[in-house]
């Protein structure tokens, strides 16, 4: 909690999730582990695995070390609630 607001993983999900309702396309990407990425790809998840990826400083733009974790991305197409659940 910060501010009365919930906070973490859960609530940036919730979020992604009415971005995407207000018909905006949504890209999320998050740290997971392998064995979720290759069960999500085994029960037909279309969650792409970017692998470890080396983020690029801000500072200048070198790539950093990775985190030895694999990213997951997410991506949403935007709903039109007209649509009722179709992409658009």
């Amino acid at each position: 909690m910060h501010n009365g607001k919930k906070k973490g993983p859960t609530a940036w999900a919730r979020k992604a999730i009415k971005e995407q309702l207000k018909g905006k396309l949504v890209v999320l990407v998050y740290p997971i582990d392998k064995w979720v990425l290759l069960m999500l790809s085994a029960v037909g998840s279309s969650v792409r695995n970017l692998g470890d990826v080396r983020w690029l400083a801000i500072e200048d733009g070198k790539p950093g070390m990775g985190t030895g974790r694999h990213i997951a991305c997410f991506v949403l197409p935007g709903i039109n609630q007209t649509t009722k659940g179709k992409a658009t």
